[in-house]
């Protein structure tokens, strides 16, 4: 059946091994998320490459992006001492710390253990706006 539908927006992961979660996790836990991330962003970009006919996809490679922030912070704005650190802390019982925020949310390029902050997001959106631009 068609349903119409033939511009996409395809997002990858970033390294899940990279995130401030994977940190407290045995090496092989870590390398078991990199592979993950890693087959996955490659799943999408053979997609990305060879879509199906008629359809236009943009895809914006977060996979990429996140090593690019953590090697390079000050490029992105962000404090190279904290970065990879996330601004609020004991919000997951898994962390098992009393919850706290930090004093420079901008300063790093995850909010809790998981997720990114809105300056990061800005980020991504850049990099989304950009993708777009090149198949619109």
């Amino acid at each position: 059946m068609h349903a119409g539908a033939s511009n996409f927006i395809l997002v990858s992961y970033p390294d899940l091994a990279l995130l401030p979660f994977a940190k407290s996790t045995p090496s092989s836990y870590q390398s078991v998320l990199s592979t993950y991330s890693k087959t996955f962003a490659d799943s999408l970009s053979l997609l990305v490459h060879n879509p199906p006919k008629g359809t236009r996809i943009a895809y914006v490679d977060l996979y990429t992006l996140f090593p690019q922030i953590l090697a390079n912070p000050k490029r992105y704005g962000f404090s190279p001492e904290v970065v990879g650190q996330n601004c609020i802390k004991g919000v997951y019982p898994t962390e098992g710390i009393p919850r706290s925020v930090c004093s420079d949310p901008n300063e790093r390029a995850f909010w809790d253990v998981y997720h990114p902050p809105a300056k990061t997001h800005k980020i991504i959106a850049a990099e989304a706006v950009k993708a777009l631009a090149k198949v619109l």
